[in-house]
């Protein structure tokens, strides 16, 4: 199992390093921006520097539109660090780097087309453009997703995949701790500090001694070091160890004067506490002490990693288009438009929305119906502008409930309804930083940063329309709500024309797109603007 998770890291940072090392690095100036040409003469040169940049890189399989389906998915890296200010994820890049592998296999013949398309025909000049351009699209249909910063990133195979979950457990019994329990969010213990303290127990107005045994305590014997221990009444410290086994201390504490001895066994890890008086009735005595692993080393505990997995399963996706070769003709000669080219031109917009919809519709079906609500309608005695700054407080809130429940990460963005996004678009600077050339548009899409920690994205077709969904995402591989990547991405498939003149296309796609299948519903929760 460890050996399969290492592969699948390390596949996803060569991919990932691959894809920035053909289309990022080479086009990067002195000052971390991207080279954009202001002229012809910049334009050749930025030609020349992506040529040379593609060599040995998947996108030789592509051959002579090789520069052209880079310099598209090199420009859609661009705008998205423009719009962003970041780059996308490793696991994003290492995604679209096996869909555009697996296409270009497919077209030359080195690995075989899964599927209904098995034994489809990609060879000849028409379907190779179509292929091309299909591929030129596939990183900037990721980066035109809003999901894809919502969203775990695997690299996809045309059978199955393997999603994988690490969990921390101790390796040893030690301190609070025993053999196999889990070390997650949950786990306040000590565990891996040698300073320990326990309770000796609350006095009862007639015990005055005390003895504590490591072994009886602990199922094993603690050596114990020199000058560590120490005794507390009522978390006042009393008495410490001399060095040389002996306890010794007076104290007046709540009015009540104490003198302490005692000694300590450090190889047996035993000690003996006497009071010369004792302590009244709730009293609370405790005992603190370092464990010596100088003298047994095969004490230091020992954590331990588990991985646990679940396997995957891509989802097909198909449609299929008709046009009347007349129809085909008309067009060109009436309207001077090539069918293909025109429906290229929104397809990078459509497959971005349809792949979005997908994701969303999922996530609004398994996100916990328990969530938290922001009262819309303005308090009396306040300003317009602080009723709008309590929508922070409800932000807050949220973050703390998906803390809890996933015990990674807390609020990371907002997907809100088309009325919910209206109000927090009204939030002025530096509330609400509008990403540069922001535009509405009828699917979803990126609005901007809300107060400097939440992307806000807005979804015309959310279901409800004063609702959000709120996400969270942690720093770990696979810490998020959902899975997704493509095995085989949008692809069209042309069929030969049969007497009735009509051309007829296929698209087909082989997709992952699942709620993560460990704890994806602990990383949503629900947003409500609610009336008062």
């Amino acid at each position: 199992m460890a050996k399969d998770y290492n592969a699948h890291i390390q596949e996803v940072v060569t991919r990932a390093s691959a894809m920035q090392k053909a289309l990022v690095d080479p086009f990067r100036t002195d000052d971390g921006s991207f080279l954009i040409p202001q002229n012809r003469q910049e334009a050749e040169k930025r030609n020349q520097i992506l040529e040379s940049a593609i060599k040995d890189s998947i996108f030789e399989m592509a051959e002579k539109s090789a520069p052209m389906i880079a310099g598209v998915c090199a420009r859609a890296l661009q705008g998205y660090e423009m719009q962003y200010k970041r780059q996308p994820s490793m696991e994003l890049l290492a995604s679209a780097h096996n869909a555009i592998e697996n296409v270009l296999r497919m077209s030359n013949g080195t690995a075989k087309a899964p599927g209904v398309f098995e034994g489809a025909e990609m060879s000849t000049t028409d379907g190779i453009i179509m292929r091309d351009r299909l591929v030129s699209l596939v990183l900037p249909v990721y980066l035109t997703m809003i999901t894809s910063n919502m969203v775990t990133f695997i690299p996809g195979d045309f059978n199955q995949s393997e999603f994988f979950r690490i969990k921390r457990q101790a390796g040893s019994s030690f301190g609070d701790l025993k053999k196999g329990q889990l070390i997650d969010y949950n786990y306040q213990g000590v565990y891996s500090q040698m300073a320990q303290r326990i309770a000796l127990g609350p006095g009862d107005g007639s015990t005055k001694s005390w003895t504590f045994d490591s072994n009886t305590t602990f199922s094993a014997v603690y050596p114990l070091k020199p000058k560590r221990t120490r005794v507390w009444v009522d978390r006042k410290l009393v008495a410490s160890e001399d060095g040389s086994g002996n306890i010794v201390g007076a104290r007046t504490v709540n009015g009540t004067a104490y003198t302490v001895t005692g000694t300590v066994n450090y190889a047996e890890g035993k000690v003996t506490v006497n009071f010369s008086n004792a302590p009244a009735q709730d009293v609370e005595i405790m005992l603190g002490f370092d464990v010596d692993i100088e003298k047994d080393p095969t004490l230091i505990p020992r954590m331990d990693h588990v991985m646990d997995s679940r396997v995957l399963y891509p989802h097909e996706s198909a449609i299929n288009g008709n046009a009347t070769i007349q129809a085909i003709w008309a067009l060109r000669r009436e309207l001077g438009q090539d069918l293909d080219s025109l429906t290229m031109q929104s397809l990078r917009n459509v497959l971005a929305a349809d792949k979005d919809k997908t994701h969303l519709r999922d996530m609004y079906a398994f996100c916990p119906e328990e969530g938290v609500e922001w009262v819309r309608t303005k308090a009396e005695g306040i300003s317009l502008r602080e009723h709008y700054e309590t929508v922070q407080r409800a932000l807050l809130e949220v973050d703390s409930k998906l803390i809890k429940a996933n015990g990674v990460a807390g609020l990371t963005g907002i997907v809100a309804g088309t009325e919910a996004c209206n109000l927090l678009r009204y939030l002025p600077a530096p509330y609400l930083d509008v990403a540069p050339g922001f535009r509405s548009t009828a699917q979803p899409h990126y609005v901007g940063r809300l107060y400097g920690s939440y992307d806000l994205y807005c979804d015309p077709y959310a279901p409800d329309t004063w609702g959000c969904l709120c996400y969270a995402k942690g720093p770990d591989h696979g810490q998020t709500a959902y899975v997704a990547g493509d095995a085989v991405p949008a692809l069209t498939f042309r069929h030969s024309i049969m007497g009735d003149l009509v051309q007829r296309a296929t698209m087909w796609e082989l997709a992952y797109h699942d709620m993560q299948p460990f704890d994806g519903e602990d990383y949503l929760c629900k947003l409500t603007f609610v009336e008062g």
